[in-house]
């Protein structure tokens, strides 16, 4: 899945974790959404990276809040979401572009 946003925009990613299109209880899980300027990165020097807010655990609806210091740039970044389990197992289940475009407004 590809983001396009515009720079500085701050409305959350909302994202609906399915399993055979049916939501999935995601009570208890944790998420991570993580950009980076290298599709490849060899360290941790990410863009940006935030933990989701549950919205709707056994609705699978979670919520990634952006502060506008880390949406204030323009060009192309990679991502992925990751989500851990209430077992502790990881699972990277969406990846992508995310393109944050320049607008006129400061």
């Amino acid at each position: 899945m590809n983001i396009e946003r515009f720079r500085g925009d701050t409305t959350p990613i909302r994202v609906k974790i399915t399993k055979k299109k049916v939501p999935l209880d995601i009570s208890g899980f944790t998420f991570l959404l993580t950009v980076h300027t290298n599709q490849m990165p060899d360290g941790n020097d990410y863009a940006i990276q935030v933990a989701a807010t549950i919205e709707d655990g056994p609705g699978g609806l979670i919520l990634f809040d952006l502060q506008a210091e880390e949406v204030d740039r323009v060009g192309l970044f990679y991502y992925d979401m990751q989500l851990t389990d209430t077992q502790g197992k990881v699972l990277t289940f969406k990846v992508g572009t995310m393109k944050f475009k320049q607008d006129i407004t400061k």
